[in-house]
């Protein structure tokens, strides 16, 4: 009888089969500095190692929000914005990292600004993303390198 229903109960999982799906983890990121949990205040340096960086490769440094999706570029965190969708050089470097998005050529970045957390997320630390970019702003791959840190207010605000 027991036997039977172990039978029954997987034969309906092959729904959710990985047969033919690519996982893994990507490691070809490595956030160097600071450490995971670190205690930091702002301004502080993000560093990482990039081991498999494409030619022309840009970064985008997110904090606390979700990157915007492969495939989409830089425009994507001005959907919505009514005044910024009406200005033909909108989003620029100011307006992203006023919100948390630092555009750079080299594997590092200083963050100033921390946002608050956009979007609902389990732990209350805040979040640093690593995402590849191409040179017109466009997410390369699915990769994200994530940070979590504990920044403390920056005094008088």
């Amino acid at each position: 009888m027991v036997a039977s229903a172990l039978a029954l109960s997987t034969a309906g999982c092959s729904q959710f089969s990985t047969t033919g799906l690519r996982l893994r983890q990507d490691r070809s990121i490595d956030i160097v500095e600071p450490a995971d949990g670190a205690d930091v205040a702002t301004p502080f340096r993000v560093r990482w190692t990039d081991t498999d960086r494409p030619a022309n490769t840009r970064y985008a440094v997110i904090v606390n929000r979700v990157p915007m999706p492969p495939g989409e570029d830089l425009t994507w965190f001005a959907r919505g914005d009514e005044v910024c969708e009406r200005q033909p050089d909108c989003p620029d470097e100011r307006y992203l990292r006023l919100r948390g998005v630092i555009i750079t050529d080299d594997p590092e970045a200083t963050v100033e600004i921390v946002p608050p957390v956009v979007g609902a997320r389990e732990s209350e630390l805040d979040e640093i993303i690593v995402v590849r970019i191409d040179a017109d702003g466009q997410r390369l791959d699915e990769a994200a390198f994530v940070l979590r840190l504990d920044v403390a207010p920056r005094e008088g605000l």
